[in-house]
């Protein structure tokens, strides 16, 4: 099974924002889901859906928005709501104060 699916209406559901992603995470999560398929699906597996090969991995050529936690979103999805570093389109929109 493929934890990222269209709608019934046919729309492909997209996470706009790390807004909508963690809430959409935590609920993946909370239906059955492994943090990490979560994570997958509104990445990787997002970009599946689109038929995008541009997006939703980190390789070389490929474009990419990269957040970063202080821990690890895989011991607890509910991490990704505490984003430290935000980088879109190879521009860092927010970096935190390291500690």
């Amino acid at each position: 099974m493929r934890p990222a699916s269209r709608s019934p209406s046919g729309r492909i559901p997209a996470c706009r924002s790390t807004a909508t992603m963690r809430p959409n995470s935590a609920l993946l999560v909370q239906n059955g889901l492994t943090p990490a398929q979560a994570i997958a699906a509104a990445t990787s597996g997002a970009a599946d859906l689109l038929g995008r090969d541009d997006i939703g991995t980190l390789a070389p050529g490929k474009t990419a928005d990269i957040i970063a936690v202080r821990e690890s979103p895989l011991d607890d999805v509910n991490r990704l709501t505490h984003v430290d570093f935000v980088m879109h389109r190879g521009v860092v929109a927010k970096a935190g104060a390291a500690k």
